[in-house]
Formats: C-alpha cells, structure tokens, sequence
C-alpha cells in the first residue's frame, strides 16, 4: 500500500517560498508516494498532475435546514470544515505545512492534532512584527502546536533564533532548512557589458510595498543625486502593489525606475543587469539573493532574516546598517561609489553560494518525510 502524503501550502500566490514544498512534492512522488495538495492558488506545470484540495472552498455555510434546526435545539450554528472531510478521507500518513510566516499555519495543526495525522511544518518567514496580534493564550497554543509536530523547519538560522524569542521556548524539534536553487541552465551568464556607462540595478520579487520596502526605496530615489546619477533601477516581478508603486514613482518623477513585469527565466534578469538590491523589511532567507548568487551577482541589501547569513558587507556586497531611507541610502551611495568592484563582488557571491547546502535541501526534505513515514 502506497504511503499518502498531503502538501499543504497557506501562501495565497506561487512564488520562490513555494519553492520547497513543491519541488519536495514532485520529487518524492517520483519514489511511489501518493501526493494531494492544498493550496489558494491554482496549480501550475508539474503541480497540475497531483489532485488539489481548493483551500479557498474550505469553509461551507451550514444548509437553511440545518441552521433552523441547531437554532431549534439552541446550539450555535457552525461552519462545515471541508478539508477535515477530506482528510479524514485521505488519511495521510504525514502532512508537511508550508506557511508564509510561523502563525499561518496554527489552525492547520491544530486540525492535524485533533485528527491524530502527524506533520511536519515548513516557515518561509518569521517577523517580531506578529507580536502585535499574539497574546500569552496564542503563544502557548503555538508553543503546543510545534512541540506536537514531527519536526519544524525554518530557512533561516535568524528566523529559527526570532521564532524561539516570540514563542519564549526552545525545541529541540526546530532545525534550519535552506531554501533550494538549481540553475535551470549551466550557460554562464556573463556581467553585462557597460553602455554608456549606464549601470542597471535589478529589484526582484513579489510588489507588496511594506514586506519589500520600495516605499523607502522610492523616497530615496526621489533625491536629486540618483535622478541625475547614470543608473537604472529594474524592478521584476508583479504582486498587489503594482499599480500603487507605480503611481508612486510617477509621483515622485523616478524616470529611471522600470517596471519589467514577470521574468520566467531567471538568466534573462541576470543577462541585463549588474546587480541586485532588496531594502525589504522582512525576509526569510530570500530565494532572489540565492539566484542572483549563482550568476555571480553581487547585492546590496538590508540586514533581516537569512541575508547576512548570506552577504558579508564589503565582500560579497553591501547591507544597510539601519532599516530607513538614511540606512538604505548609504549603503546604495557605498554601492555607487565603488560600482567597479560590483563584478569581482558577484564572483565572491556565488563562491559563497556554491559552500552552502541549498543543493542538497530537497533531497535532506525528502529523506526526512521518507524516515518519518518508515518510522
């Protein structure tokens, strides 16, 4: 009898923090494994081959009949869990939660505990900023939750530490688990050629203003230097701030800010541009710094999450000392002024990359859920 597995992800778009769970999916379900997943969002390639539990639907309104009865018998109407259902009906031998941060997924576990299914969780960010929606009787139900689960996986050794802060334990049951990349091509991709001493700055990832910080980029932009300054900054990716930070950078007259939409192939970034900034205000441990590593990019960045886990300031690129507009503009203006070591930086960066595990994290994912399900 085949081992059932269920994916379960609570990130409503797909994007790079999907990409462990997903690649953990397809490859174990390769080895014989029944897989489900649930997700908000549509499945896409590979994903479409594995039957999908629409987390969009779960909650059903109790019928007209049922709710005049419960009000007959004075009990308060309640909401139909439909994926308990179909749990219950798959029975899984595991379920691995992917969550964008590590509150996401506590109802989740919750209905895994109560259901007596094991789990796994997978938290793609922590920020102390969910403090201000926790109370002691959240913590501790959390603290419950992930002592219950077979094993937590965090992205980032800052996000582990963070996560142990919030929760005001330590469990011996949380590890760190890298973020994975593999090069969709082994084409090296050349530093672009400088054209009228024109330098291009790429910004890639979702567009959700506060997570990502363009509003305090766009606020330094809008100082006389770096309008006159020959510099481009490209911005990738699409999100629920398109229109806002474009409305945004016409407000503050950013000519040299481009809007470059969705890019499917990561070497086409990386083919026009010499190097990567991210002024976000939170990250996990960013899947866009790990790929702009590996084709030999340096960065300039803020200092949250897995980044200085990644980026020593000076050797493989720049990080902001303060999380501000002051902070980020002087790390940029450190990154301008010496813009003829931007390629000897980006060779360091993917030395760096290349001595870490990243490549290794689908297959540790896997061999994990494979000993539990033995287990």
């Amino acid at each position: 009898m085949k081992e059932k597995l269920l994916y379960i992800s609570t990130n409503q778009i797909l994007g790079g923090s999907e990409t462990l769970w997903s690649k953990s999916a397809i490859e174990i379900s390769k080895r014989g494994y029944d897989i489900k997943i649930a997700t908000y969002y549509e499945a896409k390639c590979e994903l479409k081959d594995f039957d999908r539990f629409n987390l969009n639907l779960r909650f059903k309104r109790p019928s007209m009949f049922n709710r005049i009865v419960w009000k007959l018998k004075n009990k308060q109407s309640t909401r139909i869990d439909k994926l308990e259902r179909f749990l219950k009906n798959f029975s899984p031998n595991l379920v691995i939660i992917s969550q964008g941060n590590n509150v996401d997924g506590l109802n989740l576990m919750c209905l895994c505990k109560k259901l007596n299914i094991r789990y796994i969780t997978i938290t793609q960010l922590v920020t102390d900023v969910l403090w201000l929606f926790l109370s002691d009787e959240k913590i501790m139900n959390l603290v419950e939750a992930y002592s219950t689960s077979e094993v937590n996986y965090f992205v980032s050794e800052h996000n582990l530490k963070l996560h142990q802060k919030m929760l005001g334990v330590i469990q011996n049951n949380s590890i760190v688990i890298p973020n994975p990349f593999a090069k969709k091509s082994t084409q090296e991709i050349p530093y672009p050629t400088l054209l009228n001493d024109l330098y291009k700055i790429a910004l890639v990832g979702r567009l959700e203003t506060y997570h990502k910080g363009y509003d305090l980029l766009f606020e330094i932009l809008a100082k006389d230097k770096w309008k006159n300054r020959n510099v481009i900054f490209n911005i990738y990716g699409d999100g629920p701030h398109v229109q806002l930070l474009k409305r945004l950078s016409k407000l503050n007259n950013l000519d040299n800010v481009c809007f470059k939409g969705h890019e499917n192939e990561i070497a086409n970034i990386w083919q026009a541009n010499h190097i990567l900034m991210m002024p976000s205000r939170m990250e996990g441990q960013s899947l866009s710094l790990i790929e702009a590593m590996f084709y030999k990019r340096a960065a300039i960045v803020t200092n949250v999450g897995g980044i200085s886990e990644l980026i020593t300031h000076g050797i493989e690129g720049f990080i902001a000392l303060t999380l501000d507009c002051e902070g980020i503009d002087y790390a940029l203006e450190e990154a301008f002024t010496r813009r003829n070591e931007w390629k000897i930086m980006g060779e360091r960066a993917f030395e760096k990359v290349m001595s870490l595990p990243n490549l290794n994290a689908i297959e540790n994912l896997n061999n994990k859920i494979i000993a539990i399900c033995n287990d």
